[in-house]
């Protein structure tokens, strides 16, 4: 206990431990894609609703094992180029596709884009690489997902039949390579 001059109460100092957990990583291109193409597959298996609604929820439990240990980040994964855009004259889209069909990419619109600010500014030197790319180009990306409460990481399909079967997550692009044209 410290006695501090003026003060008639007593103040008890004391430390906290804090548990921080192990090193995240960035996430496995195999692991993620793993989960979401699992899902894709049985989801066409099953025309009873509530088999789908425990997919989709098997979905979210997966992911959310699975980004409990690392991070929301990327590194290095390989993806297909699947769209490119211009968005007004400011910004660019982008959209890849990967595994089984799964898209990662910014939204295709300003309007949607106004609180996540995924799209790519069209001056960038991320947009100088994305203007030498094709259709079907081979590419490595570095990146994040953005998080989402109720499904882990941010999808933007409307319907529960998206969300499993055409999965569309929404990323933000760090660093682009090409690795091969189309």
């Amino acid at each position: 206990m410290h006695h501090f001059k003026g003060m008639n109460k007593k103040l008890l100092l004391f430390t906290a431990s804090i548990v921080l957990p192990l090193s995240l990583h960035a996430v496995p291109q195999n692991k993620f894609e793993e989960v979401v193409c699992d899902g894709i597959e049985n989801f066409h298996k099953q025309s009873n609703p509530i088999f789908q609604s425990r997919l989709i929820n098997a979905r979210k439990n997966a992911l959310k094992k699975l980004f409990h240990t690392n991070t929301l980040e990327v590194k290095n994964w390989k993806a297909k180029v699947y769209g490119i855009d211009a968005v007004g004259s400011d910004y660019v889209s982008l959209e890849l596709v990967i595994g089984c069909r799964i898209q990662l990419g910014t939204w295709n619109n300003s309007f949607s884009d106004y609180l996540t600010h995924s799209l790519i500014n069209i001056n960038s030197q991320l947009a100088d690489t994305i203007s030498n790319l094709t259709i079907g180009d081979e590419i490595t990306i570095d990146g994040s997902f953005y998080s989402d409460n109720e499904k882990v990481i941010y999808e933007k399909s409307i319907t529960d039949e998206g969300y499993m079967v055409r999965p569309e997550y929404l990323f933000r692009f760090e660093k682009i390579m090409k690795i091969r044209s189309n």
